[in-house]
C-alpha cells in the first residue's frame, strides 16, 4: 500500500490508481490519455472521465465498491478501466462480458440505427495470474486483446464493437541479468516491449527500489509516464490521500481475511462431514461385508465338516460288517444298501 524508503502509495491498490488518473490538472489528464492509447493501441486525443466522483463513505468500508475508470473518448467510444490488486476468485471472463454488455447496452441507438452504437473496452489490470501460467507461449503473453470472432477468424463486426483486454502484471517479469546490464542495454530492453507492457512496468515497480532502473526508463522515455509519476509523489505527500488509501488497503484486507476464514471454515465443516460419513459408511460396509463372508464361511465349513463325517461313518459302518463275518463284496453292498435306503 505504501512504500516507505521512497514515500510513495502503489498504483496497485484502486483508490490511489483511480487518484492518478482522475486529478482535475494537465499532467493527471496527459497521463490517462496516454495512458488509454498504451491500452487500446492508438493514439487517443482526448479521454474524458464520466465517474470522477469517489464515493469515499463507501469505498472505504465496502470492499464491492467498483473504482474503475469509466471514460468516454472524442469520437464517442467508452472505455472502462479497472485495477484489481488481489484475485478475489470470481469467474473473470464472466465478469468482463457483463460489464462489457453493461457498457453496450446502456447506450442508445440514436435514430433507431444501430450503426450509431459506439465501440466499447472493458479493461482489466491484474496484480495476478487470469490465465493459467503454462508452457504454451500465447498465455505468457501478459496483454491479451478479446473481441467477437468465428474460430477462423471472422469478426462478427469490423471495427469490432465488443473488446475485452486483460493485462496480467504478474507476467511482467524483470530481464535475466539486471544488475549486470547497461544503461543502454536496459533501455533497448525496455523500448522493446509493447506500450501496455510499458505502462504495466510504472504501475507494478513503482514502488520497487530493485526496479528503479526500469521505472527511471518507462518515466523518461514513455509518454505520460513521467506525468503519472509526478502525480503518484503529490498524491504520497497528502495526508488525505494517505489515509484514504490506508483505509481502503484495510477494507481490502478485512474482506479478504473474511474470505480466506469462511473458506478455511468450509473446508474444516466439510472435512469433519466426510469424516463422520466415511466412517458410517465403513462401518455399514464392514457389516455387510462380515455377514456375507460368515456365511460363505459357514457354508463351506459344513460342507467340509459333512463331507469328513459321512466318510467316517461309512469307514465304521464297513469295518463292523466285516467284523461280523461278511465278505468284502457284501460288506460293500450292503453299505451301499444302507446309503439308498437313506
Amino acid at each position: 500500500m505504501f512504500d516507505e524508503e521512497n514515500g510513495l502509495l502503489t498504483p496497485l491498490l484502486d483508490i490511489t490508481f483511480k487518484s492518478m488518473f482522475t486529478k482535475d490538472r494537465d499532467d493527471s489528464r496527459k497521463a490517462l490519455r496516454c495512458f488509454v492509447s498504451a491500452l487500446i493501441n492508438e493514439n487517443v486525443a482526448e479521454v474524458f472521465v464520466l465517474n470522477n466522483d469517489i464515493p469515499l463513505s463507501q469505498c472505504i468500508n465496502d470492499k464491492n465498491i467498483r473504482l474503475d475508470l469509466n471514460c468516454k473518448l472524442e469520437d464517442g467510444r467508452l472505455v472502462d478501466i479497472e485495477m484489481q490488486m488481489q484475485d478475489e476468485n470470481y469467474n473473470h471472463g464472466n465478469r468482463l462480458e457483463y460489464y462489457l454488455s453493461r457498457l453496450v447496452s446502456g447506450q442508445e441507438a440514436v435514430d433507431n440505427d444501430y450503426d450509431n452504437l459506439r465501440r466499447t473496452y472493458q479493461i482489466m489490470i491484474a496484480n495476478f495470474s487470469i490465465f493459467d501460467d503454462d508452457e504454451e507461449e500465447e498465455n505468457q503473453n501478459p496483454v491479451q486483446r478479446f473481441s467477437m470472432r468465428t474460430e477462423s477468424g471472422l469478426q462478427l463486426t469490423n471495427p469490432s464493437l465488443m473488446n475485452v483486454i486483460t493485462l496480467e502484471l504478474t507476467k511482467i517479469k524483470k530481464p535475466k541479468g539486471l544488475k549486470g546490464m547497461s544503461d543502454e542495454e536496459l533501455e533497448k530492453w525496455v523500448l522493446g516491449k509493447s506500450p501496455a507492457e510499458q505502462w504495466s512496468m510504472f504501475l507494478k515497480w513503482a514502488t520497487n527500489k530493485n526496479a528503479n532502473r526500469i521505472v527511471e526508463i518507462v518515466s523518461d522515455k514513455i509518454a505520460g509516464v513521467s506525468e503519472a509519476k509526478e502525480v503518484l509523489m503529490e498524491l504520497s505527500r497528502t495526508d488525505t490521500e494517505r489515509e484514504l488509501a490506508r483505509m481502503r488497503n484495510k477494507a481490502i484486507m478485512d474482506f479478504t481475511s473474511s474470505m480466506n476464514a469462511n473458506y478455511r471454515r468450509g473446508i474444516k465443516i466439510g472435512f469433519d462431514e466426510g469424516v463422520t460419513k466415511g466412517l458410517q459408511q465403513g462401518i455399514e460396509k464392514g457389516l455387510q461385508q462380515g455377514i456375507e463372508k460368515g456365511m460363505q464361511q459357514g457354508i463351506e465349513k459344513g460342507m467340509q465338516q459333512g463331507i469328513e463325517k459321512g466318510m467316517q461313518q461309512g469307514i465304521e459302518s464297513f469295518v463292523n460288517l466285516l467284523k461280523s463275518g461278511l465278505s468284502i463284496e457284501e460288506a460293500l453292498k450292503n453299505i451301499g444298501s444302507v446309503g439308498s435306503t437313506k
